[in-house]
């Protein structure tokens, strides 16, 4: 990153504790995103309305999404296996519940000077009902398709 000066443009980080830390150490001037732990610690926080009285633990605060297409995705995955059932209800309508809130969450660290951004988005439907859900308090999306992408973002 420093010989290609990516530095600020580059988040990096791990799921995992230890790894994150490891990360961090190595060169301290590029931006982390969020571990796992302090996602979900950061989702249990705004939950219980604490989350005011936390420093943010990283730079930029990724996430994955619960668009239609998705909940249809996962429930179809599930019940393909055998699985499914009010268990698979509960859960979806929950993560479902979670992700249609979490505006205040994506506003709240920005607020803060946090980045937010959501994982992995590559369907142009799911692009149009994140932007109507969360508009500006979503600043980026991470993608397997960057032409998909490009090509949304020149008609909007």
């Amino acid at each position: 990153m420093r010989e290609f000066k990516r530095e600020d443009l580059t988040f990096w980080g791990s799921m995992y504790a230890e790894q994150h830390k490891t990360v961090q150490r190595l060169n301290p001037r590029v931006s982390c995103f969020y571990s796992g732990k302090q996602a979900v610690t950061t989702y249990l926080l705004w939950m219980l309305g604490l989350i005011w009285f936390i420093p943010l633990p990283s730079d930029a605060f990724m996430t994955t999404h619960m668009t239609s297409r998705q909940m249809i995705f996962i429930r179809n995955t599930v019940e393909r296996k055998g699985r499914g059932g009010c268990g698979l209800t509960l859960f979806l309508w929950a993560f479902r519940l979670i992700y249609k809130c979490q505006g205040s969450l994506l506003n709240h660290i920005s607020n803060r000077n946090g980045t937010t951004m959501i994982w992995v988005v590559n369907h142009e439907e799911e692009l149009m009902e994140l932007k109507e859900l969360y508009g500006e308090k979503l600043m980026g999306v991470m993608t397997d398709r960057p032409t998909m992408l490009k090509s949304y973002l020149e008609r909007v």
